[in-house]
């Protein structure tokens, strides 16, 4: 699964369910981690990603799913620009300082109805860690 597959996939998404995020992607989720909020999956076949999370508001609800995707080993954000550059960008946002490790920031776009934020580690060169898709809210 390429970086551009997995956003042409998840900007259609809906209902976050681990169903609909698995036809969506094309890929088989295996849970791995689990609390009362989110799942973890890894899948087997998905590229560069090393692992997801879900994060659904149950299957009553048509928005407001978290998903994201975590690269094995970042991306520089050369590579990931010209996917960025195609969506309408809406904000940047420091994140806060995490657990010795390098300072990063949310790049916030619209991907269809949702929003996408891409974890951005600062520094030279910057690169991506993951790619989030927010459910939008009606």
């Amino acid at each position: 699964m390429t970086p551009a597959a997995f956003l042409n996939a998840a900007a259609r998404l809906e209902d976050f369910s681990q169903g609909e995020v698995e036809a969506a992607l094309g890929l088989r989720l295996t849970a791995v981690r689990r609390s009362q909020a989110w799942v973890g999956f890894e899948a087997p076949g998905a590229g560069p990603f090393s692992g997801f999370e879900l994060r659904s508001p149950g299957p009553s609800a048509r928005f407001g799913g978290l998903l994201i995707a975590r690269f094995g080993q970042p991306e520089p954000m050369a590579r990931i620009r010209p996917l960025l550059d195609q969506l309408r960008f809406l904000r940047m946002e420091p994140n806060p300082p995490g657990a010795g490790g390098p300072p990063t920031a949310g790049h916030w776009f619209q991907l269809g109805a949702h929003e996408l934020a891409a974890t951005v580690l600062l520094g030279t060169p910057e690169r991506v860690a993951a790619l989030a898709v927010h459910g939008a809210y009606p």
